[in-house]
């Protein structure tokens, strides 16, 4: 039996017990010390790199321009 559980922390325990043979993972309990080391490991960035995964205004745009021009040369491929 399981104790209460905050709701986003029970919806992603669900999730994880729910996929985990898709991805692999055969002992929950290992894998989430193991997750749980990870963290505790990586809490300060030691090397000073981000990834960027930051955009700006202007680069989403670009990118939103882009998807734009590629679905409508679908659309007219297929007309």
């Amino acid at each position: 039996m399981r104790a209460v559980l905050h709701r986003g922390c029970n919806s992603l325990l669900g999730k994880l017990e729910n996929n985990a043979a898709r991805y692999g993972v055969r002992d929950i309990g290992v894998f989430t010390s193991g997750v749980a080391q990870y963290l505790r490991n990586h809490m300060v960035n030691i090397t000073g790199l981000l990834h960027p995964s930051h955009k700006s205004p202007d680069e989403k745009r670009e990118l939103r321009n882009k998807r734009a021009r590629v679905s409508r040369a679908k659309k007219k491929d297929t007309a």
